[in-house]
């Protein structure tokens, strides 16, 4: 995984309206760090996908791939000019809770750049029979199960048995305790104060995690480099999607390997989520399991949670949203 520089990419100071939160926000991202490592990063050889927390899957990849050529669409009713008529759309077809003009300049690049995938890469989750709601009701294998029949999951059937069952591993102990912190605000070193006060949604949680995680690796699949912009909690200490591809990538190489000398050698690896025997210390994240990213939105202002210690915990979880970088397999 090709490891970027961290790097404060935009967002308001606390207190700051929303509307100028964004403009902030979009006014950073126009030069921002994050464009300039993607054309960077794809012209030297084309295949590039990018995914998207923002976008739900499969509601959205239609409208993105419409705009991504709209250059060629064959009526005006089917072509979108701007990303403001994009985000119109996106709305009207399922609500994601995201502003699509904070990503707006990446979808442009792409769109000019041509050999770039846009992808949704997350799970409906504004109905009573999404995914995520399911799992937070039923549990990971109902919430699973429900994600393969709405679509959003689909993409894991061309993986292979082992390659899915790495992205849809079942949820770690270790990774509950990082995510309950997140909301309590408890050292996850202490063990001893755990809660179960989260264990319901933690589920959910996760099968948006097999969901990106499955998503990045058919394009890794493929051939493609993959750059990849989600939320923080679904990065923490390598934890979530990084650590759900990271296991995929070892079944897939092993698959790519017999594929190119014919041999049919079972798979021996684990689908099973590291276990850590510590939990992590206090250090940023970054520095944990190679995870690189760079921070490109700030979202705390413009979308206030409920939970206080998510806006004081600035250096485990800062409100926004990273980038992580795959190189081709």
């Amino acid at each position: 995984m090709h490891v970027a520089t961290t790097e404060h990419m935009g967002g308001a100071t606390p207190g700051e309206e929303k509307a100028e939160e964004e403009e902030v926000v979009v006014e950073k991202m126009e030069g921002g760090e994050a464009v300039e490592e993607l054309s960077s990063w794809i012209k030297p050889s084309g295949g590039v996908s990018v995914v998207f927390e923002m976008f739900l899957r499969p509601r959205h990849q239609e409208l993105l791939d419409a705009f991504l050529k709209e250059a060629q669409a064959e009526t005006p009713a089917e072509a979108m000019e701007d990303v403001e008529e994009l985000e119109t759309r996106l709305e009207a077809a399922g609500r994601s809770g995201f502003t699509t003009q904070h990503y707006g300049q990446l979808l442009l690049l792409a769109r000019e750049l041509g050999d770039v995938t846009a992808l949704a890469g997350f799970p409906p989750r504004s109905d009573a029979e999404d995914s995520v709601k399911v799992a937070a009701r039923e549990g990971y294998a109902a919430g699973l199960a429900r994600a393969r029949a709405e679509g959003s999951l689909d993409i894991a059937a061309s993986l292979g048995p082992e390659v899915e069952a790495a992205a849809c591993a079942l949820p770690c102990e270790s990774h509950f305790n990082v995510f309950e912190s997140i909301f309590t605000g408890r050292d996850p070193n202490d063990r001893d104060a755990l809660t179960n006060n989260f264990r319901r949604i933690f589920p959910a949680q996760c099968v948006a995690d097999a969901i990106c995680a499955a998503t990045v690796l058919e394009r890794l699949a493929a051939g493609d480099r993959v750059l990849v912009i989600l939320g923080c909690g679904h990065t923490d200490y390598g934890f979530g999607v990084p650590q759900r591809v990271e296991l995929g990538l070892q079944a897939l190489k092993h698959r790519l390997q017999n594929e190119g000398t014919g041999m049919l050698e079972p798979y021996r690896g684990g689908t099973d989520l590291f276990e850590p025997k510590e939990a992590p210390a206090e250090v940023d994240f970054t520095e944990h399991a190679g995870l690189g990213a760079v921070r490109i939105t700030s979202r705390s202002t413009a979308e206030p949670r409920s939970y206080p210690v998510l806006q004081e915990r600035k250096t485990l979880r800062t409100l926004g949203d990273f980038v992580c970088l795959y190189e081709s397999v």
